[in-house]
Parts: C-alpha cells; structure tokens; sequence
C-alpha cells in the first residue's frame, strides 16, 4: 500500500493555491490594461470628433465669410447670409 505523508500533501495543497492566485493576478493585470487601453481609445476617439466638428464649423464660417465679403453683405444679417448659404449647398446636392 502507498503511504502519502501529511506534509507532501498539504505543499501539494499550497503548490495549487499559489498557482491558482497567479492566475487570479495576471487575469486581474490584464483586464487594467485592457481597461486602460479602452479608455485611452475612446478618449482619442472623442478628441478626433471633436476636432472634426470644430474643423467643420471653421470651414463653414471661412464658407460665409468668404461669400459675404465677395458679394459684399456687410450690411445683411447672418440670418440672410445662412439661407444664402443653405440654398447654395442644397443647389449643390441635386
């Protein structure tokens, strides 16, 4: 018959505890770095819309300043400059 002392099995016991809790750490490391990784991609993400949007709004306001000073509407509302404008980009789209 085959004799298992006490004390193999209780390292035997911690062997798979320590195994087991380096398991749990690295899982835990990976998803912060994971989650690090995600946050830094939306924050970017974020930054290149809002930077798209800002482009955007500085070509349009070149667009209207453009042709208010070619057709010289210094006296006319932005309102009126607007609809001129928006007539314009919807002539384009037909």
């Amino acid at each position: 018959m085959y004799c298992v002392c006490v004390d193999c099995v209780v390292l035997c016991i911690v062997c798979v505890f320590c195994v087991v809790l380096c398991i749990v750490c690295v899982s835990i490391v990976l998803f912060y770095v994971l989650f690090v990784c995600f946050v830094l991609f939306y924050v970017l993400f974020v930054c290149f819309v809002l930077f798209y949007v800002l482009f955007v709004c500085k070509c349009v306001l070149n667009y209207c300043h453009r042709v208010s000073t070619q057709l010289q509407l210094t006296n006319i509302s932005y309102r009126i400059i607007s609809y001129i404008i928006y007539c314009i980009i919807s002539y384009n789209k037909i």
